[in-house]
């Protein structure tokens, strides 16, 4: 699993000659000069490979940087050619070498781990310690407590998964049920009925869950409405809104809509700007009444770029003029794959 970690960084920082023409297409094609966030959102990529790309390319002298109307955006030059990635071919090799030295530091049983480090170090020395593992060939052997093992598990499965505040919008701290990066049978279950099934699609493990999350909200909020996200496959969205705001005691106030429907699903799209991008002022807050005082439990089946959530703490803050605390609350949190489809 370490190894997949690093391998991620690696490929992350790796931009190929395909990504520098992708970029320089994008600029090339756009009807005015575009800032950085356009080009990710435009481009799809990951957002560390356009930052790693326009940076060479500007350095290279096939694109350059300029100021207009307060905001660094990026032209194309008369420059010609294809630009020079020796070094990134390099980096790689040497990127990979590295980690396979790791790796191979970690696994191998014949000699001192004390003379490895001090031979990378440069230390002509390279005396046994005599203390490592390899030195005393002891093997060690992972000692699995089950019991334990389930207490923990329950413990990740059951503490819920924190969304971020957004001071754009004035959205305070609210909390996902389920974190999608545990994949437990829960989440999946849950992922795979929202868009079949009218009934809730939840287990009752995870109904208790949602009930006791919601005490704990009481306890810090007073409550006077639910409002739910608009949605085209949460099939069971006005039940579950239903349910909570038994709990709560408060009614379900639904007026959000899409003005304007997105193009896209967010888990079709490529990276968080076209995420963004594919809300933004596409929402609206049509209220027919008053709203009631007290704090707005913000209902929605799942988050993952935080963008549609906060698309409707915009169309609540200016088209619906609402002053009160909105918290967030979803079933589940996703983290979305960068440059490519789908979650992760």
């Amino acid at each position: 699993e370490d190894m997949k970690i690093q391998e991620h960084f690696i490929d992350s920082a790796q931009p190929s000659p395909k990504h520098f023409d992708h970029i320089l297409k994008v600029i090339e094609s756009a009807s005015e000069p575009l800032k950085i966030t356009s080009i990710k959102q435009l481009s799809g990529m990951h957002p560390t490979l356009v930052t790693v790309a326009i940076t060479e390319l500007v350095e290279q002298g096939f694109i350059k940087k300029i100021s207009e109307r307060g905001s660094q955006v990026y032209i194309r030059t008369e420059k010609t050619g294809s630009p020079n990635l020796q070094r990134y071919e390099t980096q790689f090799v040497v990127r990979t070498q590295e980690l396979s030295s790791m790796e191979h530091y970690a696994e191998q049983k014949e000699k001192c781990l004390m003379q490895i480090l001090r031979n990378a170090l440069g230390d002509s020395t390279q005396e046994k310690c005599n203390q490592c593992h390899v030195c005393n060939r002891q093997e060690f052997s992972e000692a699995i407590d089950k019991e334990q093992v389930m207490l923990i598990n329950n413990w990740l499965s059951n503490k819920g998964c924190p969304i971020k505040a957004s001071k754009i919008v004035k959205i305070e701290e609210g909390i996902s049920m389920l974190d999608g990066k545990l994949r437990i049978p829960d989440f999946i279950y849950f992922m795979k009925q929202r868009a079949v099934t009218q009934s809730l699609g939840v287990s009752d493990d995870l109904k208790a869950m949602i009930e006791k999350h919601i005490r704990i909200l009481c306890k810090k909020n007073q409550f006077g409405s639910v409002i739910v996200l608009p949605s085209r496959t949460w099939k069971a969205r006005s039940l579950m809104a239903r349910k909570i705001a038994e709990q709560l005691k408060v009614p379900v106030v639904d007026c959000l809509s899409w003005k304007t429907e997105p193009k896209a699903r967010q888990g079709e799209l490529l990276n968080n700007d076209q995420r963004r991008e594919n809300v933004v002022n596409k929402m609206q807050c049509q209220l027919i009444n008053q709203i009631p005082t007290g704090a707005i439990l913000l209902l929605d089946d799942y988050t993952g770029s935080f963008a549609t959530l906060q698309e409707a703490g915009r169309a609540l803050r200016k088209e619906g003029k609402i002053t009160q605390k909105i918290i967030p609350f979803t079933i589940a949190s996703v983290k979305w794959r960068l440059g490519k489809r789908g979650m992760i």
